[in-house]
């Protein structure tokens, strides 16, 4: 029945075929050849196609001559070439006759509609090729299949195959629109064309150069059997950053100590340069994942690194899992910050916790959780815990449109050595966001964002707040790896007591964002924050506000960093309507000897109350030796103190922290 059924599908398909050949007027069939009008009476007498093909190549006629007469006297051109494919005859010289009789790129490619499923992919692939050899534009070619949804991969090995260039090949690719976009962040272009046996290191290059995820680069490459240093040393010299280059690395299987052993010696020899095409996907930076402090948070500048973790991966299916521990015991001469009665004490801190992600096609679920336990050998009653959970979901539509949801919630708190009371304020807070980022052109890119976050205090209630954000940002790049943006923010601010403190905030900045190379990147932007109250009785203010983020490798082995800003807070102390908190964090790290650094490190903070003003700083000095990929340790010696201009509100105090680092 079912081999019935498939011969009734082909005699209903073929019946307006035929019909359409039995209409041919006189004049028309005066003008054909003998092979067409051959041709045209055996398809009207219902003979099959494949027979019509063979039997005219047996009677003597050439497979060129055979497939021009089938198109020219209007039998679908895609089945002839399908078919003619599939009795075996050459492919070059049956899609050049295809050609040559007028059947279009896109109709070629879809000749493989009439193949089974598991077999258009062979099919593609063999026209594809074919048409190249014929002499068919590759870029046309390329572009067409992945649009018309084939598998990436097998277009760029056939494309390569019949002698196209990679650059050609890469770029028509990234344009290629929907609905086949899943198949760059997959990394099946960059797959496909090592698999065809171009230079991995020149794929590797081309592909980043042309804006492709370096992460996604770096572990498609290596899973298409490249080698570990030169997959590195190419990333590199394309300007992928360490952190892609070693996270892509270990995705796809491959040790630190190859990727340290790669990128030591591309700085030791020099990047290779190749020479590529003109960038065609825009390297704009992308939406933001969590909130700046500036906009959602308590305001103030930390003057400290949040610490970092060599986190493994455990993954079932496309299932990926990363837990980490960090442990950690300081021992500090003035764990109350006071300026007298100081006390001292040891504080035991462990941190563990967890990520997961989940790639679903172009798209990516994540959800991580950690706990900060810090405990008192004398003093218990300054134990504390923090809790952190959070959510995101990064939404793709082709290549030029991406919305971001996330929702963070924190029980957290300000320590003593950051708050102006001198207390440890225990906060709960919420962040929701939701961001969409559109790429108009291969210049442009225009980014809406949402905000809403509530704050909770256990101790100053005052401070009790919602605050909802709307805000946009136009991004113009000037440089393959370089953008122009301007940004304006608008922030309305709901205390929980009667307060005249209500307020809206408007925030208009413009800067240079920049990822040159992996030694140098970083962000500047300036501009003003107003702030208008909801009751007549309080007066607003404009103030100046910005910030500053770079990091630069002097050499593989030298790396400064340099963090500033200025903005303006809600209160954090009674009687305040709000602060103004301008300052700056530098660090210096050296590594030797293999797996040891050595840090230096300063910060200075000014904090501009109504009321009074504080002056913070600290200066310090660290070293790291990673004794495994697994296991690394830590001793640090840092100096706080703040000088206000209130009596009683100065402190100095010292620390000393060890801490080791496992990676589970």
């Amino acid at each position: 029945m079912a081999l019935l059924g498939l011969v009734l599908c082909f005699t209903i398909t073929m019946a307006p075929l035929r019909a359409e050949a039995a209409k041919a007027s006189t004049e028309t069939r005066m003008q054909w050849s003998a092979i067409e009008a051959e041709i045209a009476r055996e398809f009207s007498d219902g003979v099959a196609l494949r027979d019509i093909i063979n039997n005219n190549v047996r009677s003597g006629e050439r497979i060129h001559e055979v497939v021009t007469a089938c198109i020219k006297v209007g039998l679908d051109p895609s089945l002839v070439v399908y078919t003619a494919l599939a009795e075996g005859y050459a492919a070059q010289t049956v899609v050049k006759a295809a050609l040559k009789a007028g059947v279009s790129v896109n109709t070629l490619v879809n000749s493989a509609i009439h193949a089974k499923l598991d077999e258009k992919s062979m099919y593609v692939g063999t026209v594809v090729e074919a048409a190249i050899r014929s002499g068919e534009d590759p870029s046309l070619l390329v572009y067409t299949a992945i649009a018309e949804g084939y598998s990436a991969q097998t277009v760029i090995q056939a494309a390569l195959k019949a002698g196209a260039s990679l650059d050609s090949v890469i770029t028509s690719a990234t344009h290629a629109g929907p609905p086949d976009k899943s198949a760059f962040y997959r990394g099946e272009v960059v797959a496909g064309a090592i698999k065809a046996g171009e230079d991995p290191s020149r794929v590797v290059y081309t592909a980043i150069s042309q804006g492709y995820p370096a992460q996604n680069v770096v572990t498609s490459a290596l899973k298409a059997g490249a080698p570990v240093d030169a997959v590195v040393m190419a990333a590199a010299g394309a300007g992928a950053d360490n952190k892609s280059i070693y996270v892509g690395a270990a995705d796809a299987g491959a040790s630190p100590n190859e990727v340290e052993r790669a990128l030591s010696k591309s700085k030791t020899a020099g990047a290779s340069v190749f020479i590529s095409a003109p960038l065609s996907v825009a390297a704009l930076p992308s939406s933001d994942r969590t909130p700046a402090p500036a906009v959602f948070g308590w305001g103030g500048i930390v003057l400290s690194p949040m610490p970092v973790w060599a986190l493994p991966t455990l993954r079932f299916e496309s299932l990926k899992i990363n837990p980490f521990l960090s442990v950690s015991e300081t021992f500090s001469d003035n764990i109350l910050y006071t300026q007298n009665d100081k006390k001292s004490d040891a504080i035991a801190k462990v941190t563990p916790g967890v990520r997961v992600q989940l790639p679903f096609k172009v798209h990516v679920a994540e959800l991580d959780y950690y706990s900060v336990i810090a405990r008192y050998g004398t003093h218990s009653e300054e134990d504390i815990t923090d809790h952190h959970v959070g959510g995101s979901v990064d939404l793709k539509s082709g290549d030029r449109l991406e919305l971001l949801l996330s929702d963070n919630y924190d029980r957290g708190h300000e320590p003593r050595s950051s708050t102006p009371t001198g207390t440890n304020e225990v906060f709960h807070t919420n962040v929701a966001v939701a961001s969409a980022s559109y790429l108009f052109t291969d210049s442009v890119m225009v980014r809406l964002d949402y905000g809403k976050s509530t704050w909770r205090f256990i101790t100053s209630n005052f401070r009790d707040r919602e605050e909802d954000l709307l805000a946009g940002a136009v991004f113009y790049r000037v440089h393959p790896k370089a953008s122009l943006f301007i940004e304006y923010g608008n922030r309305n601010i709901a205390y929980a007591e009667e307060t005249d403190l209500d307020s809206t905030v408007g925030t208009m900045q413009a800067g240079l964002t920049w990822d040159f190379s992996s030694r140098t990147k970083g962000t500047l932007k300036a501009g003003f924050a107003r702030k208008d109250f909801s009751s007549s009785a309080m007066t607003g203010g404009t103030v100046k506000v910005g910030s500053a983020d770079v990091r630069h490798d002097f050499t593989s082995d030298t790396t400064v960093v340099l963090t500033a800003q200025r903005s303006m807070n809600e209160p954090d102390i009674p009687d305040s309507v709000y602060f103004i908190s301008t300052g700056g964090y530098a660090e210096l790290m050296q590594r030797f000897a293999g797996k040891w650094t050595a840090a230096v490190r300063g910060a200075y903070v000014h904090d501009l109350y109504f009321v009074r003003t504080d002056r913070t700083s600290l200066a310090g000095a660290g070293l790291r030796y990673r004794a495994k990929d697994w296991l690394e340790f830590a001793l640090d010696y840092n100096q706080r103190q703040r000088q206000s201009d209130i009596p009683g509100y100065d402190y100095r105090e010292q620390s000393s922290l060890i801490t080791m680092t496992v990676s589970l």
